[in-house]
């Protein structure tokens, strides 16, 4: 699952415990620092995707660690931790690039609802979605997905950082992409086929053979690091125009993820009719990934007749 981690900056040790407490209530995992020297060798360490940051500490204040933040991680948001009163700091803090502030004293809802937006905020910049079409991130199987398609999207792309975003070591993207390599989605579901049976229910069989799945499960540690540092990524190698449970996953993908998605277009694109492309989503809707799976002929379809 996504690893969704705050760092909370402040030097007094009451307003980082309770907010630390508040946060992980929601499920949050929490750091802390006391100083804003402290502060910028952490979020080089963890690398969070959200930043509360107080502005008044001795040393380096919290405009100082403001301005490091957006120079080096650039993507990391920052909240801005004001006292009642001194709303024109969180103006200035708005203007050199903080994401929003929250002030002393806390109101746990209002502290909730800045930091679940921030977060989503977050999400939607590593993939952008309308909510038109349902696009789970959060899916483990899609941010394995995901993960890669950043990779080898970015023109340069820093496999570091990408792998803190979405909770990965990076050992975890070459082996993944190895088997994204070998065997396509399906080398990077880590279930057994009776496994994948059983969630979709409805008596239905997966049309592939299981011996191959079992393959991919008992792979090794994936291919040599200085080799795949040397490595060019590029999107049209990622994009395997032969796999139909990737093509499927991608078609949905693009209704998903552009604004004002015309269905008529992505369906010519892809070469299916509407009533493919629905029939597809709404089994994706359902089971996920898996629901985009062939199936065997002659099995029960969701309404309880053959194909």
């Amino acid at each position: 699952m996504f690893c969704n981690r705050i760092l909370i900056v402040d030097d007094e040790p009451g307003i980082r415990d309770v907010l630390k407490e508040l946060l992980e209530r929601r499920g949050y995992q929490i750091s802390t620092s006391a100083n804003g020297e402290d502060a910028v060798e952490v979020i080089r360490d963890i690398l969070p995707q959200v930043v509360i940051l107080d502005y008044l500490m001795p040393g380096m204040d919290g405009l100082e660690v403001l301005s490091k933040i957006k120079k080096e991680y650039p993507e990391v948001l920052v909240a801005i931790l004001t006292g009642a009163g001194s709303e024109y700091i969180a103006v200035k803090a708005m203007k050199l690039g903080a994401d929003d502030y929250i002030c002393k004293p806390i109101e746990k809802e209002r502290l909730y609802t800045i930091i679940d937006e921030l977060i989503e905020k977050f999400k939607q910049s590593l993939v952008w979605r309308n909510y038109e079409y349902k696009y789970p991130i959060e899916d483990d199987i899609i941010r394995k997905y995901e993960f890669l398609r950043i990779v080898y999207s970015a023109s340069k792309p820093n496999i570091h950082k990408i792998c803190k975003f979405f909770n990965f070591f990076r050992q975890d993207f070459y082996i993944l992409n190895k088997k994204f390599r070998q065997n396509g989605i399906i080398g990077i579901i880590d279930k057994s086929i009776s496994q994948l049976e059983e969630e979709l229910g409805t008596g239905e069989e997966l049309g592939f053979n299981p011996s191959r799945l079992n393959k991919i499960s008992d792979e090794g540690n994936g291919e040599n690091e200085e080799s795949n540092k040397r490595r060019i990524y590029k999107l049209s190698d990622f994009i395997n125009k032969k796999d139909p449970i990737q093509m499927r996953l991608e078609m949905i993908r693009e209704a998903a993820t552009i604004a004002n998605p015309n269905i008529t277009m992505i369906c010519k694109k892809y070469h299916v009719t509407r009533e493919a492309f629905y029939q597809n989503y709404r089994r994706f809707e359902k089971f996920g990934v898996l629901g985009l799976i062939d199936r065997k002929r002659g099995r029960p379809s969701l309404n309880g007749q053959k194909d």
